[in-house]
Formats: C-alpha cells, structure tokens, sequence
C-alpha cells in the first residue's frame, strides 16, 4: 500500500513538473509575442498615423 501511495505521488509530481515546464513554454510565447506587438507599435509611431 505504502509502495502504491508513493508511485501516486511520483505521478502527480512528473505532471505538475510537465506543466510548469508547458507554462515556461507559454510564458516565453507571451513574451515575443509582446516583443513584436511593440515593435509595430513604434513603427505605426514613426508613421504618424
């Protein structure tokens, strides 16, 4: 029983591990995502519009 209640807990700790590493995967998307929506907010800038 001891032995199936830990194999329980590696699991639960292998997907927590696995969405933390899809969130830093999210994250950094986010961020150049961020990156190129200011980029062409100071070209609209440079343009004046």
């Amino acid at each position: 029983a001891l032995y199936g209640g830990h194999e329980q807990a590696l699991k639960h700790l292998y997907a927590a591990h696995n969405l933390v590493k899809d969130d830093h995967i999210v994250t950094a998307k986010i961020q150049a995502r961020v990156r190129q929506l200011r980029i062409i907010r100071d070209d609209l800038k440079k343009l004046k519009i």
